[in-house]
């Protein structure tokens, strides 16, 4: 069964990516496959997994906007294997 957690506040500052990157550490560490998705266009949390989105290094080719308007089905084309059993989908 899946489980949907969502992290979200308007407020900056709040510790909305210190809460995302732990939690998915932890269900990670206790055997869960995470996927998070990190929908904010400043991309914090895309960085703090050291996802750059500028097409260097460890990037990911294909982003949830590419996904939405050119309709990529293969979901392993658009997310990136982070540690272990934690994927990431970012906005780009």
């Amino acid at each position: 069964m899946a489980v949907k957690i969502v992290v979200a506040n308007k407020k900056g500052g709040v510790g909305k990516t210190t809460t995302v990157v732990n939690t998915s550490g932890f269900l990670a560490a206790m055997g869960q496959r995470v996927l998070v998705i990190d929908g904010d266009s400043n991309g914090s949390l895309t960085i703090s997994f050291g996802i750059k989105t500028n097409g260097a290094g460890n990037s990911l080719p294909i982003t949830l906007y590419d996904k939405k308007c050119h309709g990529y089905e293969d979901y392993k084309a658009f997310t990136a294997e982070l540690a272990g059993r934690i994927h990431a989908l970012t906005t780009g």
